[in-house]
């Protein structure tokens, strides 16, 4: 099904469903890979409202996040339209806690201002009159109103609108006992400040070697930490809708699964277990990837800090007990790395594929639990 098609059946599906609220993320990021931001940037937004009505704020920080990028990067033309986006992201932020990410969000918007005002002060530069023959004499200036300084004098100063959105963030913010850091804006005249010497550097030991990938062999596959020149493979996998039909809905970019590996990649020495390439022992052939993370995931009810166990199969391993053989073999090694301790699945309730690879691999429950205002499955094992 092309983007266009997949557009109409979304839009059907809201029209039969209006508080569908993971249809309408679907549809707008399908809107944005059409390059039809502006109604990319509509639908988010209203999905963003609907998680602060329903009191989901880390979600709709995430959906408002997504507009600001979009807004900043692709569609800045819209950018006066929504000028509420980045006041109501502080907002947002300060009522979770994160006084910091509020900061720097209010500091995004004095950086708008200062870009603003210096091409404000360009364009009122005085230009130089044409020299006329005879020039009349000047009349002298009328004084300025009484009480009032030379500048209040000429009137009231045109905001601008980074200038605008900052007092409407500021307006909006909610005190916390985070105390944020006050946004500077420029001086009319920077003083000349005396140079500082620097320090040099400090050199201190190099960290502990970070853990290695262990290597997994089972019977007909290979499981082995990622490298770089599997982005071909593992791009071609996530590009298939076949795999992406119960993982995320839709094809992911190069640039998503570049990340993807290096996430994958810096969970290793970060926490000392991550994901792991499945090939064939024979072939070397790609098959696809599997592994634990801790994904910090706002599952109702929580699932805890147990390690997350996923999974995704090229299409053309699809059918081969592959996927079985691979689950079952990075659950075991889990178990032995962490004795008496569970570990965990998701999965969406239509993926039929899934669950019962995860039934095969010892996973068990199939719990109905809420995830981003859609149900998902959680087996335990």
């Amino acid at each position: 099904m092309d983007d266009q098609a997949a557009i109409a059946e979304l839009l059907q599906t809201v029209r039969e469903t209006p508080a569908d609220t993971t249809a309408r993320m679907r549809l707008g990021q399908l809107y944005a890979r059409t390059g039809d931001f502006a109604n990319a940037i509509a639908t988010l937004e209203w999905v963003a409202k609907s998680y602060v009505e329903a009191g989901a704020l880390t979600q709709a920080v995430v959906a408002y996040k997504q507009v600001r990028v979009w807004l900043r990067h692709k569609a800045p033309d819209l950018q006066p339209r929504y000028a509420h986006v980045l006041p109501t992201l502080a907002d947002l932020l300060q009522r979770l806690g994160r006084g910091d990410d509020a900061a720097t969000v209010l500091a995004e918007i004095g950086e708008e201002l200062k870009r603003e005002r210096r091409d404000m002060t360009r364009s009122q530069s005085p230009v130089p009159a044409p020299v006329q023959k005879a020039a009349a004499a000047p009349s002298p200036a009328p004084p300025p109103t009484q009480g009032a300084t030379p500048k209040e004098a000429q009137g009231p100063t045109r905001r601008t609108s980074a200038e605008r959105r900052l007092a409407q963030a500021m307006r909006h913010t909610r005190p916390t006992a985070h105390k944020l850091e006050a946004v500077k804006l420029p001086a009319p005249e920077t003083a000349a400040v005396a140079a500082r010497p620097i320090a040099p550097p400090a050199i201190l030991p190099p960290p502990p070697a970070s853990p290695v990938v262990p290597v997994i062999e089972t019977a007909r596959l290979r499981l082995r930490g990622h490298r770089a020149d599997d982005l071909a493979a593992s791009a071609a996998m996530w590009a298939d809708p076949v795999v992406t039909r119960h993982v995320g809905g839709r094809a992911f970019t190069e640039e998503e699964v570049w990340l993807k590996i290096l996430r994958y990649a810096g969970l290793w020495p970060l926490l000392g277990f991550g994901y792991w390439v499945i090939e064939e022992r024979t072939t070397g052939k790609f098959v696809g990837e599997v592994g634990f993370a801790s994904l910090k995931r706002e599952i109702v009810p929580s699932i805890g800090d147990a390690p997350e166990m996923g999974w995704a199969l090229a299409s053309s391993s699809h059918g081969l007990g592959y996927a079985t053989e691979a689950v079952t073999a990075a659950a075991t090694w889990g178990d032995a790395k962490w004795p008496g301790q569970k570990t965990v699945c998701v999965i969406e309730p239509g993926n039929l594929a899934a669950i019962g690879v995860a039934r095969k691999a010892g996973y068990k429950g199939g719990e109905r639990r809420t995830y981003n205002g859609a149900p998902v499955l959680v087996s335990f094992r």
